[in-house]
């Protein structure tokens, strides 16, 4: 198999300044959640320059650029621009196509005999398009493919190994699980599940790993309500989302209720195209 990646690495400041154009002489910084501790997941060259680097904590970040104007991160914004972009693509040039991160497309190249025509032809439309940067990398294995994007600005680089020679050795896939507390306040109850959502998103990413289900446990005092999306293929939960948070909008919450998500049923994240609509089914 040969696989396209197309990195869009300045989408998600792109698309605050889209939403914010007062924001466009700000240096922004976007945030995994609230709190003095909560990692730093993009920043514009602005702050950057000032010390700022994806993974720091807020408070050092906000040490080194004071000015910066501090926001939530995105991933939800970042997924439906791809998600317009990866149509396209998939109307018009090849249907093996599929969201693999908030900045990343990954396309199956395997049976296209220019692949760096292709990459290149891709790459260019992908900017008139968004008017954004992109780079394209391509490579025998998802890792292979994203590391070649990230060596070019321009043009397509090719990595010419074998898949599985840069690949870790294989471990057994365990569901992921992670927690908030939601307290009754609609925005605020919203913007911390949005944020645990994109750090399971990005735990994902990291272990090439999808689920086939979703389980909802909300807990308060002795009352335990649970509910459960079931998918009929390998979903990301940034695709998963929506259903997400409708499903714990049916469940009245009064006060402080432990909510907890666990991605079921892992699978890798296979390269099949993300426009089957997903079966949900609440159990």
């Amino acid at each position: 198999m040969r696989l396209l990646c197309l990195d869009f690495p300045t989408l998600p400041i792109a698309l605050v300044r889209r939403a914010h154009p007062h924001l466009s002489e700000r240096p922004i910084v976007l945030l995994a959640g609230p709190g003095a501790d909560a990692p730093v997941t993009a920043a514009s060259p602005a702050a950057i320059t000032r010390g700022v680097i994806p993974g720091m904590p807020a408070v050092a970040a906000r040490g080194r650029c004071a000015s910066a104007m501090f926001l939530p991160e995105n991933p939800g914004a970042c997924v439906d621009e791809l998600e317009r972009i990866a149509s396209i693509i998939a109307k018009y040039a090849t249907l093996s196509v599929a969201i693999t991160s908030q900045t990343r497309i990954m396309i199956d190249v395997t049976t296209v005999n220019d692949e760096v025509r292709m990459g290149e032809r891709l790459a260019s439309l992908a900017r008139q398009w968004t008017g954004l940067e992109v780079r394209a990398g391509v490579g025998s294995s998802r890792s292979q493919a994203e590391d070649a994007a990230t060596l070019v600005r321009r043009g397509v680089a090719i990595d010419t190994r074998p898949a599985g020679e840069d690949e870790p050795p294989p471990q057994a896939m365990q569901p992921l699980t992670g927690r908030v507390t939601l307290r009754g306040e609609p925005d605020d109850d919203q913007r911390r599940l949005r944020g645990l959502i994109a750090r399971l998103a990005r735990l994902q990413d990291s272990l090439g790993q999808a689920c086939r289900e979703v389980t909802l446990r909300m807990v308060a005092d002795d009352l335990v309500m649970r509910r459960r999306l079931r998918f009929d293929r390998p979903t990301g939960v940034l695709e998963a989302q929506d259903r997400i948070e409708a499903a714990v909008s049916t469940i009245p919450v009064e006060g402080p209720v432990v909510l907890e998500l666990e991605l079921g049923r892992p699978a890798p994240l296979l390269l099949a195209t993300r426009y089957h609509e997903a079966l949900a089914t609440a159990v």
